[in-house]
């Protein structure tokens, strides 16, 4: 028996374009365009799932490439306050070859465990520089801790770095009084320090990180944005040290292609 030249698909529509078309069988029938689709539906579903199934898959990818077209245009604007913002505090390498950017709240126990994670694929590889975007959405604590990591800068990088890491080593969610002790502790005036906390520039970067984090419709904390220049993705939870391997080694894979 020779095969149909027909798939299928065309098999479908041209079976659906008949109803449409066929002004007898529309007399005859009385058929409404709501009846042609609930039978081209029930046609589809009864007897070739398959098809729903096939057309149910490339909806999804055109939702996904839609969704990754949107993301590579919002980062294409704010790439500056994304990665070069003056302000943010700068982990690892701040010459590195490639970037993670880490939006972050010091009272989130899973930004605890992912901040030590990245610090050691950092400590391993000496090559990668780190933006943290303080990202507070845990409550007036988190608010002025993350015032606090800010307002720290003003009193040097290193002495900012410290601090950061003590919030972040705290086995409970930092209160304001952890903040300033802690503060104390790694050398900070802590007179200078609640001045700044209130400074309009921290405030204005607290502001600006909620509304970059919004626009790249960040979920929840931690949140990298991690990728080849053009091809980032926005990845919230934790990331285990193969999973970040895996993206740095894309990152510079991509670097020498181009």
């Amino acid at each position: 028996m020779s095969s149909c030249p027909f798939s299928r698909k065309k098999i479908v529509l041209a079976f659906a374009a008949s109803l449409f078309l066929s002004p007898c069988f529309a007399e005859e029938t009385s058929l409404t365009k709501d009846d042609v689709e609930k039978i081209v539906k029930e046609l589809l579903t009864k007897k070739s799932p398959e098809i729903v199934d096939e057309a149910k898959t490339i909806v999804k990818q055109k939702k996904l490439d839609e969704k990754k077209t949107k993301l590579a245009e919002v980062i294409s604007s704010y790439r500056q306050s994304i990665y070069e913002r003056n302000g943010d505090p700068i982990g690892g390498n701040p010459q590195g070859d490639v970037t993670i950017v880490m939006f972050q709240d010091y009272r989130c126990g899973h930004c605890k465990i992912a901040h030590k994670i990245l610090n050691e694929l950092a400590d391993i590889d000496k090559n990668i520089r780190i933006v943290y975007k303080e990202y507070p959405v845990l409550g007036p604590d988190s608010i002025y801790a993350s015032k606090a990591s800010l307002a720290a800068l003003k009193q040097g990088s290193e002495k900012q770095f410290k601090f950061s890491e003590a919030m972040m080593a705290s086995s409970d969610p930092v209160s304001k009084d952890d903040v300033l002790k802690l503060a104390l502790s790694c050398g900070l005036n802590t007179d200078q320090l609640k001045n700044d906390i209130g400074s309009a520039d921290v405030d204005h970067l607290i502001a600006e990180n909620l509304k970059i984090a919004r626009t790249l419709e960040v979920r929840g904390t931690p949140s990298f944005v991690i990728g080849p220049k053009g091809e980032e993705e926005v990845l919230t939870g934790v990331l285990e040290k193969e999973e970040l391997e895996i993206l740095v080694k894309k990152m510079r894979d991509k670097r020498v292609q181009a």
